[in-house]
């Protein structure tokens, strides 16, 4: 069975685990802005894997366009294409807030399974629709969760608590404890749709005392301007907690969002690497080569 693996460096470092050929992707603009792709070393192959690269400070809509041209130029040379987002841009606006707003989500997951088999991403943004609601075709999101709570093992269960930012966040937060069962708690988020303004507080039935002496680990599956979680800091430090940590799944890290994080003196902030920053400790290519195994072993059975 062949496979041509398409994209950067996480492509690189798929092709390694999975024993395919690396194909990499020069990224060029025309003078208008209009982007030009174009795939190295590309021939006919009975599975294509394309996954390109997000940076912290990376262009979503560029990014977009970029992965729709090359899954339908891949799709016709190989039999079958996998396309991987490790962050499914646009999920935010899963539903129409406003009168006359489009559901992007739902809009971007229509377009970019036009030239897909499968489709693949981690720890997609749900909140009112599942993947399943946005892709025809097969599709898969895998909780990187599990292996970021791992990075924290070394904490003492009886003296640590995991913080949920909104009630959407406790499956990812019984993900991250499932290796250790530390105590946990989920905090109320509402927004203000005018405003986009958030106010985020702990639930009138948790007892404040228990923040006293503990090791706080706040998690949470996207962190764009850290705005919401780090609004829960000074109502944190007013209970001398033993120290403050951050682990998370996607770090678009806007602004200065870095500087932010760092400047709360926690002490330890990791993420993963579905888009590059410098607090990213976990490698999602782990799970998604395994993920990838397992469709081309059901295909190879058939």
């Amino acid at each position: 069975m062949s496979i041509n693996i398409v994209g950067n460096k996480l492509a690189k470092d798929l092709s390694l685990k999975m024993e395919g050929k690396f194909c990499e992707v020069l990224f060029k603009k025309f003078s208008d802005g209009t982007v030009k792709p174009r795939i190295l070393n590309f021939n006919k192959a009975d599975f294509g894997v394309l996954i390109m690269d997000m940076e912290h400070d990376f262009d979503i809509n560029d990014y977009v366009i970029n992965f729709l041209l090359l899954s339908a130029r891949m799709k016709e040379t190989c039999k079958k294409v996998i396309g991987v987002i490790p962050y499914l841009p646009y999920n935010r606006q899963d539903k129409e807030f406003l009168k006359g707003e489009p559901v992007s989500a739902k809009i971007i997951g229509r377009h970019l399974g036009l030239d897909l088999d499968y489709f693949i991403t981690c720890n997609n943004h749900n909140h009112r629709l599942d993947l399943k609601d946005l892709f025809k075709i097969p599709n898969l999101d895998i909780s990187l969760f599990e292996d970021l709570g791992k990075c924290f093992s070394e904490f003492d269960v009886l003296n640590t608590l995991v913080i949920g930012p909104d009630e959407e966040s406790k499956e990812f937060v019984l993900d991250f404890i499932k290796n250790k069962k530390f105590d946990y708690v989920i905090c109320k988020k509402v927004r203000n749709l005018d405003t986009n303004k958030v106010s985020i507080g702990f639930p009138k039935s948790f007892k404040m005392e228990k923040l006293k002496g503990k090791d706080i680990i706040i998690v949470d599956d996207v962190i764009a301007t850290g705005g919401t979680l780090l609004k829960l800091i000074p109502i944190i430090q007013k209970f001398s907690v033993k120290s403050l940590n951050f682990g998370f799944v996607h770090g678009l890290l806007i602004g200065d969002t870095k500087k932010s994080l760092k400047e709360t003196q926690a002490k330890k902030i990791i993420s993963s690497n579905t888009i590059f920053n410098v607090f990213g400790k976990v490698n999602c290519i782990d799970s998604i080569s395994l993920a990838i195994k397992k469709i081309l072993n059901n295909q190879h059975g058939k």
